[in-house]
């Protein structure tokens, strides 16, 4: 898939999983329902989403938020491959913006949400998909890479608040691997430090159905490798049960006993697994 397809799709796809997120909401007389495994409400949460798509938006346009970098090293370079440090900021940063969206009206929180979704994607389908954007810390990505990242807000989001409620959620695959595609080139920010200190090691994960790709630490730096290259352990999984166990909304024990993860997977291969996150 080029660049401009794969843009336009993750954009498509971001539109239908907000809408389906509004739906959610619209159905509820209040929004102070708490989210389980989580401080928020459901206000939160569409409060979230609101004020990313402008955070996003925000960053095409050259203005990319300041996260802190961890003080406990001397070097910026290490604290880009730390993800917990990573998480941690993102979070602290995302609950300082909640206050920014005071609405708590199921319908009015709808219309925000579906709102700032366009924005953002009229502003992305407007830019080249092949043009580079600074995130967080001054990685870069191409447009069609940010829109694949953003999609997965609506989408996780959304199967916690459907979780809250009792709902049903369904996450098409085709989104996970519009997401994978996007995250990939920041994998650095998603591998964590403390555990992958000194790990040497290649898995090759294949995505039933979708892909297959080869992710190779070397003293636990993570980076993509070729498909084909040697690799250490081959570990099958369901795309949709991998995509919420990167979020942690899934442990991989629980996808293990399910058989949603299956292969081989030995102590280093699930090490190197667990050393691996995605955007919160």
């Amino acid at each position: 898939m080029d660049l401009t397809t794969r843009r336009d799709a993750s954009l498509k796809g971001h539109e239908a999983a907000t809408a389906q997120f509004a739906d959610l909401i619209l159905t509820l007389d209040r929004t102070d329902i708490p989210v389980p495994g989580s401080t928020w409400t459901v206000r939160d949460v569409a409060a979230h989403l609101v004020t990313f798509c402008g955070v996003y938006t925000e960053m095409a346009r050259g203005n990319p938020p300041r996260l802190p970098e961890p003080g406990h090293w001397a070097g910026r370079e290490r604290c880009l491959h730390d993800g917990d440090w990573f998480r941690t900021a993102l979070a602290a940063y995302s609950e300082g913006l909640l206050a920014d969206v005071p609405e708590t009206d199921p319908a009015q929180l709808a219309k925000l949400v579906v709102d700032a979704s366009g924005r953002f994607v009229d502003d992305l389908s407007r830019r080249a998909a092949d043009q580079r954007i600074a995130m967080y810390w001054g990685n870069e990505v191409t447009v069609a890479d940010m829109a694949g990242i953003l999609l997965g807000e609506p989408i996780l989001h959304g199967f916690d608040v459907a979780g809250a409620l009792g709902r049903p959620w369904p996450i098409d695959r085709n989104h996970v691997a519009l997401n994978l595609a996007g995250m990939l080139p920041a994998l650095r920010l998603a591998v964590r430090d403390e555990p992958s200190r000194g790990l040497n090691v290649a898995c090759q994960i294949n995505l039933t159905g979708l892909t297959s790709l080869v992710v190779r630490f070397v003293d636990g730096a993570a980076a993509l490798d070729e498909p084909g290259a040697p690799v250490d352990s081959v570990i099958t999984a369901d795309p949709v049960a991998w995509f919420l166990v990167r979020s942690g909304r899934m442990t991989t024990l629980q996808a293990l006993t399910f058989g949603l993860i299956s292969g081989a997977p030995d102590d280093t291969a699930l090490l190197a697994l667990d050393t691996l996150l995605v955007f919160p």
